[in-house]
C-alpha cells in the first residue's frame, strides 16, 4: 500500500521537552497506518519500534477503540512508547490523520515518525510537505 502524506507538521518549544505533530493522509491512503498497527499487534509493533528507534522498549501500550468528536464516531488506535533512554512517544492514529506528542525536539520527532511509519506501512512515501517549527 502506498501512503502519500498530505502534510506533516511538528512543533516543539524551546523551554519544554515536548514536540507536537499532526499528519494528514490523502483520501485514498486512509487507514494504512491503522490497519498496520492492527495486523501487527502488540508484539509486532514492539519489535518494529525497537528496531526503528534503536533502543529497547521499556513500556508499550497499544489500544484500539472509537472516539466521538462533534457527534461523529472515528475508529482509532492509541500507541504509547517509552524507551529505556527516557524518550516517550504518544501517537493517536485515525483513518485520515495521526497526532503525536513526544519528549524529543521537532527534528528528532519528525525523523522517528517518518522512520516508524515507513517501516509499519511498507512503500510509504515521504510527506509531500512538512513544517517543523519551534
Amino acid at each position: 500500500m502506498w501512503c502519500s502524506w498530505v502534510r506533516l507538521s511538528i512543533y516543539s518549544f524551546n523551554d519544554l521537552s515536548r514536540s507536537y505533530g499532526i499528519i494528514q493522509f490523502e483520501g485514498s491512503e486512509s487507514g494504512g497506518l491503522l490497519n498496520a498497527l492492527r495486523s501487527l499487534g502488540l508484539e509486532g509493533v514492539k519489535k518494529v519500534v525497537s528496531e526503528v528507534l534503536g533502543c529497547n522498549v521499556k513500556s508499550l501500550s497499544l489500544a484500539f477503540g472509537d472516539m466521538f468528536y462533534e457527534d461523529r464516531r472515528y475508529v482509532m488506535a492509541y500507541l504509547k512508547v517509552e524507551l529505556n533512554d527516557g524518550e516517550t512517544y504518544l501517537i493517536e492514529v485515525y483513518e485520515d490523520s495521526a497526532s503525536i506528542i513526544s519528549t524529543e525536539d521537532a527534528l528528532v520527532t519528525r525523523n522517528a515518525l517518518i522512520n516508524l511509519i515507513s517501516r509499519l506501512v511498507p512503500g510509504v512515501k515521504l510527506p509531500k510537505s512538512f513544517i517543523v517549527g519551534s
